[in-house]
């Protein structure tokens, strides 16, 4: 065992790199508040982020104290931004205040790797 003096160091120098990741990953906003309009309404604290257990982007927009908008309620629904962006203007809603931090960061987000869910695994969901 001519180098069994560094699979300690080996283990900690993985170890570390998985530590920082994680701790990344926490550091992602899920939610991110936004401004929807739409007939003549607007509701400045609406939400936009990503779900992590549904695969999704979501989208909500509350006026005159119901919900006007939601979408990213299914699996998969909406992989990316722009897809639900685009759906919400077809929808003819105006979304403003997206920042490009909250961009990167949500789009991060989606792009780390999230296992099936455990309905998923046990089939409740599809």
């Amino acid at each position: 065992m001519q180098f069994a003096h560094l699979k300690e160091a080996f283990s900690a120098a993985v170890a570390d790199p998985k530590t920082r990741i994680a701790a990344k990953e926490k550091t992602l906003k899920r939610r991110h508040k936004i401004t929807v309009a739409h007939n003549g309404e607007t509701d400045r604290d609406a939400i936009i982020g990503f779900d992590p257990p549904l695969r999704t982007f979501f989208l909500q927009a509350f006026m005159g104290g119901f919900i006007e908008i939601w979408l990213g309620t299914l699996l998969e629904e909406f992989t990316s931004l722009e897809a639900i962006t685009t759906e919400a203007r077809a929808q003819g809603y105006l979304i403003a205040d997206m920042s490009k931090d909250m961009i990167i960061d949500v789009t991060k987000l989606a792009a780390q790797p999230h296992p099936p869910s455990i309905g998923e695994r046990v089939g409740f969901v599809r």
